[in-house]
């Protein structure tokens, strides 16, 4: 168990802290874990392997972000330090979510125009089409009207890149 120390959420944390000085950082933890795979049942629905197999324009996914933000605001009403999202893996499919629900969302504006960057982070899920949003998709279209304010990167380790069981990543 001591070899995985560095990538403790307390390690992450402070690894996230020196990367991003200005910004407040919150890691939402996996609601349970199958095997090494961190599955996030409050927000996704998903296979009994933790695959999405569908994203859903009304799920809690965006307001709980909403919420977080609001309340950090309504605590620290000076502060206008910048939103940036970040999923690691099937954290990754968590923003998904997040974007197919904001979609909808009469707070979308409330939080996109705090959001200054998107990441994903070797994104991954067993089922095809899933792992990156779709900007043709009608509900994840609505970033197209934050292009000039919002940043948004694709981060794929060659591990996730060059293993021939993940094509699938890909398509």
């Amino acid at each position: 168990a001591s070899q995985y120390c560095d990538f403790s959420y307390e390690n992450t944390l402070q690894i996230l802290h020196q990367k991003y000085p200005h910004s407040n950082i919150y890691i939402v933890r996996p609601s349970h874990k199958s095997m090494e795979i961190s599955l996030y049942g409050e927000y996704l629905d998903c296979d009994s392997d933790g695959n999405v197999k569908s994203y859903n324009p009304h799920g809690n996914a965006a307001h709980t972000l909403y919420l977080l933000l609001e309340n950090y605001i309504c605590n620290d009403p000076g502060s206008s330090l910048p939103v940036i999202l970040m999923g690691f893996s099937r954290g990754g499919l968590v923003l998904n979510q997040i974007l197919i629900e904001m979609g909808t969302a009469v707070y979308s504006d409330s939080i996109m125009q705090r959001v200054q960057e998107i990441h994903w982070l070797d994104c991954g899920n067993g089922v095809r089409g899933m792992c990156y949003p779709n900007i043709e998709n009608k509900p994840a279209s609505f970033l197209r009207y934050y292009n000039k304010s919002l940043r948004v990167f694709f981060h794929i380790t060659s591990y996730l890149y060059g293993e021939i069981g993940r094509a699938h990543v890909w398509t």
